[in-house]
């Protein structure tokens, strides 16, 4: 299959795309790293010189999964990139262990790390890339499975959309809600002369807080504050995941009139996912502190429901832009939501159990945060599961391109015209 014709222009502007985002991730990744190596200077050992390292290094290594796309980008450009021949993702069932065993070693072996006295926390840097891959890697090996990557810049261009415009459209929406949130609370508070007077009296005692229990009492009462609540859950159950999970398959939304099969757009959104999925967990997993074990495993499946959500949002784009399908888009779009905002919530009522103990009529928060981890847990189990059957039916249901490893094994699938699941195109 010949790579569909594209204007010189948007070669042009991934490229730029990619070259801005290169530089970003190594400029802020460089600065982190030598502002993490310059505080030893001042004395601050352990987590303090951790912290800032461990996330220069993960934004160093994205900016690494952005160079092949340029590349590939530019040899498109210059007219040298070779025709495209099948070409699988390197996954097959006996990786599985393997990778489990990687991010098992990333995990534990990061919380020893911090648990451990000087200078073993040295090998924090080293240990998140291994808590932050290879779960991701999984999924985009189950829901990818067997599926040819022909154009392989499709590919290449998704990783670069879903690193650097999907996320800066997404921070960028989400902060001006949260400009208007805050603006709107202002108001109310200020519409409120005894809300306003406690909202100063508790921001001054804040202020000479000596230690963590009296910031939680202080807090205490407003986490238990149904109000607080309401908001909490609006704000990252439903209007994150809304503006997430529409904008999250960017590159799907963009190469739409391109892809010939709902599985063409259930990989390219896995992809976009994942690329999120990178993003945003290098980041909160470097500030992982004593609790490395637990927010970095959790952050795995936090990346299995960016990947889950994304592909299969991308599976329902293809149809509604070339079967008019859009109610069918809408239910999916829906359930995303729902899925999103479900696995949100459970997160916020694990952290508000854990700030309302000890708080007059927070008894049911704590319960709540309590079965939180063993909700997270079903969820995730039955996103695992959404990737694998719909990448099965997929693949079932349509004629795939699929990867092959030899010439020998495609001629013989290309005289099975009876199949309809080993058409090659």
């Amino acid at each position: 299959m010949q790579n569909p014709p594209r204007t010189a222009w948007t070669d042009i502007a991934l490229f730029i795309l990619g070259l801005l985002g290169l530089l970003f991730y190594f400029c802020i990744g460089a600065f982190l790293i030598i502002s993490g190596l310059l505080s030893i200077t001042n004395s601050a050992q352990g987590f303090d010189v951790a912290q800032p390292i461990s996330m220069g290094v993960m934004f160093c290594l994205i900016g690494f999964l952005l160079v092949p796309g340029m590349w590939m980008i530019f040899q498109r450009m210059t007219g040298r990139l070779e025709p495209d021949r099948a070409a699988g993702l390197p996954f097959a069932p006996w990786h599985i262990p393997l990778i489990l065993i990687v991010w098992a070693v990333g995990l534990f072996g990061g919380q020893w790390a911090v648990d451990s006295p000087a200078p073993a926390w040295i090998l924090l840097p080293v240990l998140i890339p291994l808590c932050v891959f290879p779960p991701i890697w999984l999924i985009v090996g189950l829901a990818a499975r067997g599926y040819n990557l022909q154009p392989r810049w499709r590919s290449w261009n998704a990783l670069i959309l879903g690193t650097t415009l999907g996320p800066f459209l997404i921070l960028i929406a989400e902060g001006i809600f949260l400009g208007f949130l805050l603006v709107g609370v202002i108001a109310v508070v200020m519409s409120q002369p005894e809300m306003l007077a406690k909202m100063e009296m508790l921001s001054s005692s804040l202020q000479f807080a000596q230690s963590e229990e009296q910031i939680f009492a202080l807090l205490g009462p407003l986490v238990v504050s149904p109000t607080f609540i309401a908001i909490l859950l609006f704000s990252l159950s439903i209007v994150v995941p809304m503006i997430e999970e529409i904008l999250k398959p960017l590159a799907v939304w963009l190469f739409a009139r391109r892809l010939e099969s709902r599985l063409d757009g259930f990989v390219l959104g896995a992809i976009c996912g994942a690329a999120y999925a990178v993003f945003e967990t290098g980041g909160v997993g470097a500030a992982a502190g004593g609790e490395w074990l637990v927010v970095l495993g959790a952050r795995g499946g936090t990346s299995l429901l960016h990947i889950a959500t994304s592909a299969w949002m991308g599976s329902a784009i293809v149809p509604a832009f070339r079967e008019r399908k859009i109610l069918q888009l809408l239910g999916v779009y829906a359930m995303a939501i729902l899925l999103h905002g479900t696995w949100n919530a459970f997160s916020i009522f694990t952290g508000l159990g854990s700030a309302a103990m000890g708080q007059p009529g927070g008894e049911w928060l704590v319960t709540a945060g309590k079965f939180s981890p063993y909700g997270m847990g079903a969820l995730a189990a039955l996103l695992l599961a959404l990737v694998i059957y719909q990448q099965y039916q997929f693949q079932r249901i349509q004629p795939q391109t699929i990867a092959v490893e030899s010439p020998a094994l495609a001629d013989r699938l290309s005289n099975e015209p009876d199949n309809p699941e080993t058409v090659i195109r």
